[in-house]
């Protein structure tokens, strides 16, 4: 052997103790590095996972805010119809004697309303005896003899006529005010 291929030799065989140290400092550091970038994405895995769970709470505690003002609207719409509820049936009672009370002397019969009063009355409604339901939109003209034939409608019709349309009235007012309340609510941004 040559000795300049023997002296490059022992040149590489002192260098390899060098080369080997720093192919294992090359090979540790890229594990150091693997299990820092895998430390680092299993942190954010977990603050990912965590920030979802907390979307996902909140999402529920919403919808279950949601759902207690639905059923507190729903609760307080119930009362408001059992309240109309007892008046109407308050009103029934008081239908029933007021019925029974004789008119005044020079009085109208307490117990009739003329045809000429009754289409007065369904009128005001947009009905018409001769046309088919809301089709009329003005009234016949006043008949003499319309005026005095009995009708056969009582006080007592009457008034419970005006009962059930006021409770209905009151009904569909506690509705849209329930209503509106909920969508106020809701616009102002509350759950």
């Amino acid at each position: 052997m040559p000795a300049l291929l023997k002296e490059a030799l022992l040149t590489m065989l002192a260098r390899l103790p060098g080369l080997l140290a720093m192919l294992a400092l090359a090979g540790f550091a890229y594990q150091a590095g693997l299990r820092s970038g895998q430390l680092q994405l299993s942190r954010y895995q977990q603050q990912v996972a965590q920030q979802q769970q907390r979307q996902q709470a909140a999402r529920a505690a919403q919808e279950q805010a949601r759902q207690q003002q639905l059923q507190a609207s729903a609760a307080a719409l119930a009362n408001s119809q059992r309240q109309l509820q007892q008046q109407r049936q308050s009103q029934q009672r008081r239908i029933t004697h007021a019925a029974q009370i004789p008119p005044q002397s020079g009085a109208e019969p307490a117990a009739v309303l003329s045809v000429d009063g009754l289409q007065l009355y369904n009128a005001a409604f947009g009905l018409s005896a001769d046309s088919p339901a809301g089709a009329a939109s003005q009234l016949a003209e006043p008949d003499a003899t319309a005026a005095a034939i009995d009708s056969g409608i009582s006080r007592a019709d009457l008034l419970a006529h005006a009962r059930d349309l006021g409770f209905w009235c009151r009904s569909a007012v506690a509705q849209r005010d329930a209503l509106q309340q909920l969508l106020s609510e809701e616009a102002d941004g509350e759950p």
